[in-house]
């Protein structure tokens, strides 16, 4: 008998960079440079700075880079900070389907251990490609649709799932065989999971935490198997009886019948090509709101002070981006302003844009009166149809109404944007990179980054890509 582990830990560390569709490794490199970006940008938040002091005193081995800043620390320390860095404002990819940020504790993991490890490019593409197939399998697992069971528990995805991601492409740097992986895979039974979606409600910064713990504990679980480290093999099924009683599956969703979502189509489907990539510094849900209302005020030629009302549609799963209203309308700081649908818009919609969301979305930017102004004018409002949309097309469907001052109305619906049905431009992926990199990298610098991700697998060792990822 074999684990689901095992067969994970088999595919994972015999995937060869040959074995992937060029159209997947394409994406690949499109989410390395997109985490770049983003948590370089992320350097300079109050929650990455904390974590990167505590980081800084602790010293260590230099293995790794903390971005932007270039210190080198102990690798799983690398991954931590980073991490964070990375969802520092909510700018990183989504897969829509199990709610899932992929990339924070992913690739800040596979950087971490590919730099410690002098790996090439192409080992570190490959080792991503595979973090990502195997995260999101295991959020089908945890979390599928229509029940989303972590979800609706309370329980945040991105502490939980993303670890087993990081731990596969930590392993596969560090070249293990296919035990230690399926030991390292094991001991995510032990990291610090299932943190609680209480961020949502108060604005508290363990929502940052969560992505910067998956990196870390997946750059140690990978070095503890490599020790010799013995973890459950049994952690997806449990190995005690049929019921899986101790296993994580059915310890989250109450039964295993989702269990073989963990290897389906391993090698033969790729989920990577269901990524979708942010193009505003907010809950994903609400860029296609954004998108729409961006676009039919440029068509119009409308100013913020001649709207009247802007009525949102949404369906049950993306109501509390709009409730409770006294939150939603007057966000109490950064944190909760970025799942607040009315907040953000207003936001963009005065701005033109939303990809600066540590200046634009402060309650101490100096026209926040205005921004307030704009945001109690924007509701939502449920829309029961749109429910099926999204639980049996897993399509975000952002349907609003606008009406001005001067009686005229107009209407539009966008599917979310970033996703292969609404997808960014080369433009808007070139911009978004260079918004947020030149925030901290000089504008040389900054270009001479993004042509090096371009050309990732041309890379030798991955050391000097981290190098060029610094000041």
């Amino acid at each position: 008998m074999s684990y689901y582990a095992e067969e994970v830990a088999e595919w994972a560390t015999s995937l060869d960079f040959n074995d992937i569709p060029q159209d997947v490794i394409d994406v690949g490199k499109h989410c390395l440079s997109d985490w770049t970006g983003i948590t370089i940008y992320g350097l300079t938040s109050p929650w990455s700075q904390a974590i990167a002091s505590i980081v800084k005193d602790e010293k260590g081995k230099g293995e790794a880079s903390i971005l932007g800043d270039g210190m080198k620390v102990p690798a799983p320390n690398a991954a931590l900070v980073n991490g964070i860095m990375t969802l520092s404002y909510d700018i990183s990819d989504t897969f829509m389907e199990t709610a899932l940020h992929p990339s924070c504790g992913i690739i800040a993991s596979a950087l971490a251990a590919a730099e410690r490890e002098k790996a090439s490019g192409r080992d570190l593409l490959t080792s991503i490609v595979a973090g990502y197939e195997v995260t999101e399998r295991i959020g089908r697992a945890l979390n599928k649709p229509p029940q989303r069971t972590m979800s609706v528990k309370g329980l945040e995805t991105n502490a939980a799932i993303p670890a087993f991601g990081a731990t596969v492409v930590a392993g596969k740097l560090l070249k293990l065989n296919r035990e230690q992986m399926a030991n390292a895979i094991a001991l995510c039974s032990c990291s610090m999971t299932a943190g609680l979606i209480e961020y949502l409600v108060d604005g508290n910064w363990t929502y940052r935490l969560n992505a910067g713990k998956s990196g870390h504990d997946g750059v140690l679980n990978a070095l503890m198997a490599q020790k010799g480290f013995i973890g459950p093999l049994g952690i997806f099924e449990g190995g005690w009886d049929k019921k899986g009683r101790f296993g994580v599956i059915n310890a989250i969703t109450d039964s295993i019948d989702t269990a073989p979502e963990v290897t389906k189509d391993l090698g033969q489907e790729w989920h990577l090509r269901d990524i979708g990539f942010k193009y505003y510094g907010c809950c994903h849900y609400i860029h296609g709101f954004i998108d729409g209302a961006l676009k039919l005020i440029k068509q119009n030629q409308i100013k913020p002070e001649d709207i009247e009302e802007i009525t949102c549609f949404l369906p049950h799963m993306t109501l509390f981006l709009a409730v409770p209203r006294r939150v939603k309308v007057r966000p109490a700081n950064l944190t909760v302003s970025q799942w607040s649908l009315p907040f953000c818009l207003a936001a963009a919609i005065i701005g033109g844009h939303l990809l600066d969301p540590a200046e634009q979305l402060s309650p101490e930017r100096s026209d926040i009166a205005r921004v307030y102004e704009l945001s109690e004018r924007i509701k939502g409002e449920l829309k029961e149809d749109l429910d099926e949309v999204i639980e049996k097309e897993h399509i975000l469907r952002s349907p609003l109404k606008l009406k001005l001052k001067n009686g005229k109305e107009y209407e539009v619906t966008t599917n979310c944007k970033g996703f292969s049905y609404n997808p960014l431009s080369k433009e808007e992926i070139e911009f978004k990179f260079n918004t947020l990199a030149s925030k901290v990298l000089s504008k040389e610098k900054t270009t001479d980054l993004y042509s090096m991700l371009n050309k990732v697998e041309e890379v030798e060792d991955v050391s000097k890509l981290a190098g060029a990822m610094c000041r």
